[in-house]
């Protein structure tokens, strides 16, 4: 009864694998379906070139039993009667068609085999491809609260690692499916030859199978999400480390952080080494199998059936044959297996990812601006960031077109949450933001976006040129008359000038090669450049100093007396003065408003900023 127990659970262990198998190999396909005609090739080539292998065998076996007397084959009834076609043919001419014959087949196997090499490396990198592509769309597209609960570990993973492993677990796969074809059918073309070799190397593969499979797969799984949460790991760290090699320099952490992300790499490696030991194991342990299996047949027909062994040895000679020519794909079909086991879990990852992100798209509307130049009004909105009570709550407000309004309150007041609802990264949990009488969430976001321009207190660099950073986003001829006239309302143009390229330097990592105010300079030129009919200023005059912010601001002005809506927020009073009206909030509210004069006479908020102890 313990026997039958454990036969049981090792049965259904088998299925539940198999159906696992199956499943992950369904999201596998879903993920590759711009490769399916490269995939079906694949599995074609594959039986081809199987054919080929078979075919050689169908005749060197006839062949030599054609020259034999006393054929050890006789007893075979189909390889027997391909001899008797040879018969015919006096020794020379047999002997010449069939070389011809297997030139052929090792020429056509030669070119099936190189296709198939170069499929097997191909078929990856594209899947891996699109998976990137899809990855970055589907975070660029997704809700800005989706896409920014994403660890620095989990971008890594949905961007790089995980479509890598999903092309892997895509190419050992169609190695799956064309090794399990193969089998079948040189175990067709077995049984036709016979049906007591075909027996035996049935049991042999099923028994073989079983035994291997449960000595290598509680490992293989415990490979698989080990590999996955290692890589998880040192991709986290790693970015992190990068993301702040200022604050750990500064901190005298190198040691630390180069400490940490050693363990982490010799993790990583420790698991890959052990699923290289593992899956390496898959071919000496059905070769030894088979050979000992043969050689206690051959001894035992010897010792208990003498009379019998040379009938029985044309038998063996033919399982030994097709047992030798089915060891690599069974060896195939098991390493395939095993490397399809421990990349799936990502392929199951990416898949789930994939679906949230489908989930969380930002829907879009259809309308077109109703104004170049647009009234923004906020009716009783209401937001609150995820884990936080900071944001808006019944705010309403008024911005009229061409007006300078400046958004001013202490810090978590919920300015810049008004820039993130403007600009709709985020939309409103309640109430609503109005173009000119029409939602916001009614118009189509591309045509809104193209009418504001956003220069934010992180000042986003990019690592290109000057001339790329300020003509970021427009896909046009750059100007450089327009480039340098931006420059110079943003007050950037004396220290471009002074770059070893001009407007061809590059400017580094997140403007690595700039300081803080220059950054911001050159963000504030890049708005200048764009010249867009709603300019929204977050902070930029926070790392200038007085004589530049007071170039700054005139520009800001020039701006506004060209007609563009200017809303900004500052905590310096020199920067807002020239302001139509001020927006005082607190707590996520509306508290005051009026013309920068008044304010500074009666509100005490206004009044410290005038005074510089805001």
């Amino acid at each position: 009864m313990p026997f039958l127990g454990h036969l049981r659970r090792l049965a259904f262990g088998w299925i539940d694998g198999l159906l696992q198998t199956i499943h992950n190999a369904r999201l596998t396909f879903r993920l590759s379906r711009s490769n399916w005609s490269m995939m079906a090739g694949f599995i074609v080539l594959a039986l081809l070139n199987a054919l080929t292998d078979s075919f050689s065998v169908m005749l060197i076996v006839p062949l030599l039993q054609s020259f034999s007397v006393d054929s050890v084959f006789g007893g075979v009834p189909f390889l027997e009667q391909i001899g008797a076609l040879l018969q015919p043919l006096d020794p020379t001419s047999r002997l010449r068609w069939v070389a011809l014959l297997i030139l052929f087949i090792l020429v056509a196997k030669g070119i099936l085999q190189y296709l198939l090499d170069v499929i097997v490396y191909i078929m990856p990198l594209r899947v891996e491809r699109d998976l990137r592509i899809r990855a970055f769309m589907a975070i660029m597209e997704s809700r800005l609260s989706f896409a920014e609960s994403l660890t620095s570990g989990e971008t890594g993973n949905f961007t790089a690692s995980f479509p890598a492993r999903a092309g892997i677990a895509a190419r050992f796969l169609m190695q799956l499916i064309a090794a399990v074809m193969t089998i079948v059918l040189i175990l067709g073309l077995l049984l036709a030859i016979t049906p007591t070799a075909l027996m035996g190397l049935a049991a042999f593969a099923i028994v073989a199978s079983a035994l291997f499979r449960a000595i290598t797969g509680p490992l293989s799984r415990r490979l698989d999400t080990q590999l996955t949460e290692s890589q998880e790991r040192f991709t986290q760290a790693y970015f992190e480390a990068v993301n702040n090699k200022r604050t750990i320099r500064i901190f005298n952490a190198t040691e630390i952080f180069l400490g940490r992300i050693r363990k982490l790499l010799e993790t990583l490696r420790t698991v890959q080494a052990q699923t290289i030991a593992v899956q390496n194991a898959t071919y000496p342990f059905f070769s030894v199998l088979a050979g000992l299996l043969v050689c206690l047949a051959v001894l035992a027909a010897s010792f208990y059936q003498p009379e019998t062994s040379q009938s029985l040895l044309g038998i063996l000679l033919v399982f030994l044959v097709a047992a030798t020519r089915l060891l690599g794909p069974f060896s195939i079909l098991h390493i395939a297996n095993m490397h399809f086991a421990i990349h799936s879990e990502a392929v199951v990852q990416m898949t789930r990812f994939l679906d949230q992100a489908a989930a969380n798209v930002d829907t879009d509307g259809v309308l077109p601006l109703p104004s170049d130049r647009p009234r923004i009004e906020f009716r009783d909105v209401s937001f609150a960031y995820p884990g936080s009570e900071t944001g808006v709550r019944d705010l309403s407000l008024t911005i009229n077109p061409s007006e300078f309004v400046a958004i001013v309150g202490p810090s978590g007041a919920g300015k810049s949450t008004i820039f993130h609802l403007i600009s709709r990264l985020h939309r409103p949990s309640s109430g609503q933001i109005l173009i000119d009488d029409v939602p916001l969430d009614d118009l189509a976001v591309r045509n809104w976006w193209d009418c504001i321009s956003i220069v934010s207190q992180d000042v986003p660099i990019f690592n290109a040129t000057v001339r790329d950073n300020i003509q970021f986003g427009v896909d046009e001829e750059p100007d450089d008359r327009r480039i340098m006239e931006a420059l110079a309302l943003a007050s950037a143009d004396e220290f471009v000038s002074r770059m070893p390229d001009g407007l061809e330097t590059r400017l580094g990592e997140f403007g690595s090669v700039m300081s803080g105010g220059e950054r911001q300079r050159l963000a504030l030129a890049r708005a200048f450049y764009h010249r867009k009919p709603i300019v929204m200023l977050d902070e930029v005059t926070s790392q200038l100093d007085a004589i530049t912010e007071q170039r700054v601001a005139e520009s800001i002005r020039r701006l506004h007396a060209d007609g563009c809506t200017i809303i900004a927020i500052a905590h310096r009073y020199s920067t807002v003065r020239q302001a139509d009206r001020l927006l005082v909030l607190d707590k996520g509210q509306l508290v005051d408003a009026g013309t920068p004069e008044t304010l500074s006479q009666k509100n005490e908020f206004v009044q410290a900023m005038a005074h510089g102890t805001a």
